[in-house]
């Protein structure tokens, strides 16, 4: 995808989707998806790459280390597939669900919406399993176990 493709896929994401202003979109990246504050950028024509990163919730304070083991867990198991990165904001605790996606040069707006709407529904469930795990695991670990 080239820059002039990203730049008419904008439009198009937000002529479809009733936003009122692209060139907001295409100046900042954020949006609100599922609730969560989203920020999309356009890596350029070299990587032809969407980057995605939804600031999911607050990490509760009093499982902060439990959580934080689990979504290292989880990297090191998605990274293998690639599919998404946990981290924690720099300045809040705040767990960030980050993507990094090929845009094909056919993508329209209704097709980026779906997925981005797919990926934030997708990190909200991933983010509500961890929490449910962490509240059922005991103080010492998570039920996981690797061979």
């Amino acid at each position: 995808m080239t820059d002039t493709q990203w730049q008419e896929l904008i439009f198009d994401f937000c002529l479809t989707n009733g936003l009122p202003r692209p060139q907001d979109l295409l100046e900042n990246g954020l949006l609100v998806i599922e609730g969560m504050h989203t920020a999309i950028a356009f890596d350029g024509e070299e990587s032809g790459r969407l980057s995605i990163r939804f600031d999911v919730d607050t990490i509760p304070p009093a499982s902060k280390s439990r959580v934080f083991e689990a979504l290292m867990m989880s990297n090191y198991i998605c990274g293998i597939g690639g599919a998404c990165v946990w981290s924690c904001h720099p300045t809040n605790s705040t767990a960030v669900c980050s993507y990094s996606v090929l845009l094909a040069a056919e993508t329209t707006g209704q097709q980026l919406a779906e997925a981005l709407q797919d990926a934030a529904r997708n990190t909200k469930k991933m983010w509500s399993n961890t929490l449910a795990v962490i509240e059922k695991s005991s103080p010492g670990g998570l039920p996981m176990e690797f061979i």
